[in-house]
């Protein structure tokens, strides 16, 4: 009887011993792609991302230049990056309560870029743009981009049927460079380059006059070269690709950026580079540099 309750007391002694908890997992302070077989998936919900860890970039007010992000707003991006045997692949997630993809008078789209030092190694330009001698590769998903129709004028007319242009005064001038200065006067976005409003034709533009094109339909994903503020110039044909979809209150937004062929330029295998992210938030009126930003992060991909 004495020995029953004596092992009763030992059980019940063991039962009451509490494990410490594990310690947690220590930050993950860099972006360090996974290797996959196969090509890196676009769907931002795939299972293959599980193998890539995430790390929660902090978001930063652009408050350098005009016009200013004067709010934090969401305070981090998780990225993670896939890389397969062209490609390294960026999935994007944020927080982001609206989904806002069209654009107008007043009404701004979503978007979010990832921006790359075109040459390898640590000595990066300025995470702000990049610099004269030390340009920088941006690629910039915007969800009014995504789902475009083939025929942007067409959708807009069935959308506005009694949409009617009273008239452009360039549109009647003969000589092309005049119709040119005239433009440059009287439509200054376009004349700039404004992706936004080169998306549909307007009468009696010279042809090519306009700046680069926006990604073409088919394409949710611009890509672009900046040497400093105000220098961002679109390539005339993007050689990235991306796809957003909404998960609950979030976005996840996946860029598929090609890995560069020489060793110096980056992104490329086995090579530590560096990257930064952007994030627009249409419903809070974040447009051009009106947004939050990260600065560099240290970008690992294998062999």
């Amino acid at each position: 009887m004495r020995t029953s309750i004596a092992v009763i007391v030992l059980i019940a002694g063991v039962s009451c011993t509490k494990k410490a908890p594990p310690p947690p997992p220590p930050p993950i302070t860099e972006v360090r792609a996974a290797a996959v077989p196969d090509l890196a998936p676009l769907d931002g919900l795939d299972v293959a991302w599980d193998a890539a860890p995430e790390m929660a970039v902090p978001l930063l007010a652009q408050d350098v230049v005009e016009p200013k992000q004067a709010v934090s707003g969401v305070p981090t991006v998780g990225v993670r990056a896939l890389v397969d045997g062209g490609r390294v692949v960026f999935r994007l997630e944020w927080m982001d309560g609206t989904e806002d993809h069209e654009v107008g008078l007043g009404r701004f789209g979503d978007a979010v870029a990832v921006q790359l030092p075109v040459a390898a190694g640590g000595d990066v330009p300025s995470a702000q743009m990049g610099e004269p001698d030390k340009p920088v590769r941006i690629s910039v998903w915007k969800a009014a981009w995504q789902d475009r129709p083939a025929d942007v004028a067409a959708e807009q007319a069935s959308r506005y049927p009694n949409e009617a242009i009273d008239h452009y005064p360039f549109a009647a001038a003969a000589d092309p460079a005049v119709r040119a200065e005239m433009e440059t006067r009287y439509a200054p976005a376009r004349a700039a380059g404004n992706p936004v409003t080169a998306m549909a034709s307007l009468p009696g533009p010279p042809p090519g006059h306009g700046g680069p094109p926006p990604p073409p339909p088919g394409f949710a994903v611009q890509d672009a070269v900046a040497r400093g503020f105000g220098t961002l110039t679109a390539l005339p044909r993007p050689a990235s690709v991306g796809r957003g979809v909404r998960h609950g209150d979030r976005w996840v937004v996946t860029i598929a950026i090609p890995l560069a062929a020489a060793a110096e330029e980056a992104p490329t295998r086995g090579r530590r580079t560096y990257a930064a992210f952007a994030v627009w938030d249409g419903s809070a009126r974040n447009v051009g540099a009106r947004k939050l930003r990260t600065n560099w992060v240290p970008l690992v991909l294998p062999p």
